[in-house]
């Protein structure tokens, strides 16, 4: 996708009511404020979303590699060992807010769980049911590292779609298909004035 780049807009008026769109096809996480701290979590209505942060005490990761899951059950009857999987329900995600830093750490994820002899079927089902909307960095907190080892707060390595914060309104740089499918119907095209 990345030869046909495409900018889409959305003003910050709007941007509850697109989340709250999203939310009635998608399971949306995004950045919530809890008790002063920033963490992702499932959000029950747009207007929970807080754009404005510097670091989130959590990254989203969480939603790609929990703690914890029940990876097989197993019973022993008879001398005779039966192993299940679990099996899961397909829960198509919305990851939006996520730093590009967060997102270009998921790369490195993947050649430990996609890309070796023994592949994890779990990790790999989130990372195809999960699509990734990052919001650029405008003031990068001054604690953050991520040119320091080949990021920037603009990247756009592994997410599907980029928000840019232009004071009023975001623009939208749209980066694979599933980036495309999920905006280009709830976005306005960015004209040369968006881009400015």
């Amino acid at each position: 996708m990345k030869e046909q780049m495409k900018y889409l807009k959305l003003s910050k008026e709007e941007m509850a009511n697109l989340l709250d769109e999203l939310r009635r096809e998608f399971r949306v996480v995004a950045p919530v404020r809890r008790e002063g701290l920033i963490l992702f979590e499932e959000i029950g209505s747009g207007k929970e979303a807080q754009l404005d942060f510097g670091n989130s005490r959590k990254s989203p990761k969480d939603f790609f590699f929990p703690q914890m899951e029940v990876l097989f059950s197993y019973q022993l009857s008879d001398n005779e060992l039966k192993i299940e999987e679990p099996q899961h329900e397909p829960r198509k995600t919305v990851i939006f807010g996520m730093r590009p830093c967060d997102a270009r750490a998921l790369l490195l994820l993947d050649k430990v769980f996609l890309e070796g002899e023994v592949q994890d079927s779990n990790y790999r089902r989130r990372r195809e049911e999960n699509i990734i909307l990052a919001l650029g960095c405008t003031h990068p907190h001054r604690t953050c590292f991520c040119t320091s080892v080949g990021g920037n707060p603009f990247g756009t390595e592994g997410i599907d779609a980029l928000f840019i914060d232009l004071g009023k309104t975001y623009v939208v740089e749209v980066l694979t298909q599933k980036g495309e499918e999920l905006l280009r119907d709830r976005l306005s095209e960015a004209d040369e004035e968006s881009l400015k």
